[in-house]
């Protein structure tokens, strides 16, 4: 079966674009969201609201507690089950989010990711605690592409990134991906707009409570460690709770980061991602075409 994959950087309006379509196309969303997976983290993430997924089911949000690390993997698998349930009711999966590894992993089956190793992670940590920066360095010299992806501070990623040069997979997970043929649709705006677009954001998060929901979760008892408190949104809180600035700097900060991730993405659609279909924000109802063509079987591959 052929399945859209609607995907754009943060804030360029995917999640509306794919509610819409689904609505018309009896479809079911399955979200690719890194961030969208934890539990009580719904304005951070800009998760889609309960109304929005009256309208129109979602699969694959609120997986797992903030205190879980959650990876690629994990969703890819999570993810073939829930396509696979959509399609033997008869519905139309509709894929949708920004988290383009996951995406990648899922279409590609599994290809390049490290088995998980506990030992190697917990060497890690401790040769950082007592020379920092070192992981960083060994990650430089080792795979300085991947490096210039992740920031020098950023330990988690950095630990990830050594492990699967140090650990590559030695097998592949057969059953992800399945027989689905994954069509990516990719939803763009001028750098411009789309900076303005995450600038509002940030701002309509705060009157909608995000320093409330972030003051539930350390009330949980969540903290700097959290897996998934160390996402955009939430990590940048911290230093305004300590005392170590004010909140507008931190919203600041929080769009800072934002952008810069929306960044990272469009710089992943244009060196990685293959697809014939690339829309402005303008060009939406070409893009629902697309989508209506590819799942009534006229779609040709181009």
């Amino acid at each position: 079966m052929k399945i859209p994959v609607v995907l754009g950087p943060t804030a360029v309006g995917k999640s509306g674009f794919a509610l819409e379509v689904a609505e018309k196309i009896q479809g079911e969303i399955v979200s690719c969201d890194s961030r969208q997976v934890y539990r009580f983290m719904d304005i951070g993430t800009a998760k889609p609201s309960l109304q929005e997924q009256k309208r129109v089911p979602h699969h694959l949000l609120d997986c797992v507690d903030p205190s879980h690390e959650y990876s690629a993997v994990q969703w890819a698998e999570a993810a073939q089950q829930a396509l696979d349930d959509i399609c033997s009711r008869g519905r139309i999966p509709v894929i949708c989010g920004g988290s383009f590894f996951y995406y990648q992993v899922l279409a590609e089956g599994g290809r390049g990711m490290s088995q998980k190793n506990e030992t190697f992670r917990r060497e890690c940590h401790a040769r950082e605690q007592q020379s920092p920066g070192v992981l960083y360095a060994d990650l430089q010299r080792e795979d300085p592409r991947r490096a210039e992806n992740i920031h020098p501070h950023d330990i988690y990623r950095t630990i990830r990134a050594l492990e699967a040069r140090y650990y590559p997979a030695d097998r592949v997970n057969e059953s992800v991906g399945g027989d689905h043929e994954f069509v990516p649709l990719v939803l763009t705006r001028p750098r411009a707009e789309l900076y303005e677009r995450i600038n509002t954001r940030v701002v309509m998060m705060k009157f909608h409570g995000l320093i409330e929901e972030f003051s539930a979760l350390l009330a949980q008892g969540y903290g700097e460690s959290t897996p998934g408190l160390k996402s955009v949104g939430y990590k940048e809180l911290f230093n305004y709770i300590h005392g170590k600035c004010s909140l507008d700097d931190a919203l600041s900060t929080i769009q800072r980061n934002t952008r810069r991730y929306a960044k990272r993405q469009l710089t992943w659609i244009r060196n990685k991602l293959s697809s014939n279909y690339v829309f402005r924000a303008d060009q939406t109802c070409s893009m629902e075409e697309t989508v209506l063509r590819l799942v009534h079987g006229k779609y040709e591959k181009e």
